[in-house]
């Protein structure tokens, strides 16, 4: 009996690490991109000391390292309720809420939208925090250091705001 539990535990822990290896090598190859990515766009704005502009990202491939697939999603309306803000907080009008508000003020995030072995999987990064795969129906752990979540934050419906072609 004891063999069956300890094999049970095994499967809950390996089955996430043994389902595809390939799959996984592509979480960490963009991961890393999205972490040279994030190092162009602070780069340049700590230079001009303001935030990139999509445009800008887009036109400048040989400064802004371009992986096919990788979407920078700048959050592009301040005031809230537009259907265009990333970070659902209404920066220019906090009114009440203020500093009791329970959203995260977002400037910009990173979305892999490559296919990460999952189901409905994809890759993403806020400016202020490091790259989690999300993974649909799979319990939160960790895939060669980077943490998977099973909460959608539905960046992927901003990318038809900022790259309509």
């Amino acid at each position: 009996m004891t063999g069956l539990v300890v094999i049970g535990c095994l499967s809950v822990i390996m089955v996430p690490r043994l389902v595809n290896p390939e799959s996984e090598a592509k979480v960490v190859r963009c991961a890393a991109d999205m972490l040279a990515i994030e190092t162009d766009i602070q780069n340049w704005s700590m230079q001009t000391r303001l935030d990139l502009p999509v445009a800008m990202y887009r036109a400048n491939p040989a400064q802004f390292r371009h992986v096919k697939g990788i979407y920078y999603l700048v959050d592009g309306d301040p005031n809230s309720g537009h259907g265009n803000d990333i970070d659902r907080c209404d920066e220019e009008n906090p009114g009440v809420s203020g500093e009791k508000r329970d959203c995260v003020d977002i400037r910009w995030v990173l979305l892999c939208d490559h296919n990460h072995g999952g189901t409905d999987s994809f890759l993403f990064m806020t400016d202020d925090n490091v790259p989690m795969l999300y993974t649909e129906g799979w319990e939160p752990h960790f895939i060669d250091g980077i943490p998977t979540t099973n909460e959608d934050p539905d960046y992927r419906r901003y990318i038809k705001f900022q790259y309509k072609d």
